[in-house]
């Protein structure tokens, strides 16, 4: 549709085209306000527009409108100011586009797309779940926490695919954290160290460096921290004999 107005913002030519999309004859639509056609609540679109067609801007943006009978549109429109020959503003032209299919086509996709996401992720939590059970049936299984060790690295790159790490055992001969065994790409450097020198053991809770380090960063870490570091205690069978729980990061 193309439709021109007066600097006031009073409709001056309605073509066929308006005609067809907005369902207003050009009888009825000249001489009235270019409000008519904005949607509830967008009138204050018109006059910001308007604002910026009298300092001689042109204008491109998406907005909603309404149809005679009431309907809903989304428009794209272009809009400039109109001079007469000495250069002097005497109105504003647009060209109105009816995007409403193409709107409801990318909301569609975009909802496909969150549905997709939304499914990958009940998917993905789901097999976590079933992972993690497994693994608590192994490990309260195991006679011996070795007979299990084989076996948690397959769990563990399920739950982490891109992250690596390892399990160390606490040695109380020699009061050593000592490498049990360790998966991924990257692992941490150190085979064996004291206790002491980690601050989830000396705490006893979860302790987490973030990329780029800062704050309490582990001994037994390299250093600069380049990553993202999560030491978890755990506590394997119950507490050995003298009441202290061994707990390995």
């Amino acid at each position: 549709a193309i439709v021109s107005t007066d600097t006031e913002g009073l409709i001056t030519t309605w073509n066929g085209a308006a005609e067809r999309l907005f369902g207003y004859s050009a009888a009825e639509a000249l001489g009235r306000s270019g409000a008519v056609l904005a949607a509830p609540g967008r009138g204050g679109e018109m006059d910001q527009t308007l604002e910026r067609l009298r300092r001689q801007e042109q204008v491109r943006c998406e907005t909603q409108a309404m149809t005679k009978e009431g309907g809903g549109l989304d428009i794209g429109m272009t809009a400039f100011p109109v001079e007469d020959r000495t250069g002097k503003l005497i109105g504003f032209s647009a060209i109105l586009r009816d995007i409403t299919e193409q709107k409801r086509a990318v909301e569609e996709r975009q909802e496909k797309e969150i549905l997709r996401s939304q499914v990958e992720e009940l998917s993905r939590r789901t097999k976590e779940i079933a992972a993690l059970n497994e693994l608590g049936d192994v490990l309260r299984s195991a006679v011996h926490l070795s007979e299990a060790y084989p076996l948690i690295p397959r769990y563990v790159r399920e739950l982490f695919p891109a992250e690596s790490g390892a399990l160390y055992e606490h040695k109380e001969g020699h009061n050593l954290l000592e490498t049990a065994l360790h998966w991924g790409d990257a692992p941490p450097p150190d085979d064996a160290f004291p206790p002491s020198e980690c601050w989830a053991m000396r705490r006893g809770h979860v302790h987490e460096v973030e990329e780029g380090g800062g704050g309490m960063v582990c001994q037994h870490l390299p250093s600069p921290v380049s990553a993202g570091e999560l030491c978890i205690p755990l506590l394997a069978r119950g507490p050995p004999p003298g009441g202290r729980p061994r707990r390995c990061p």
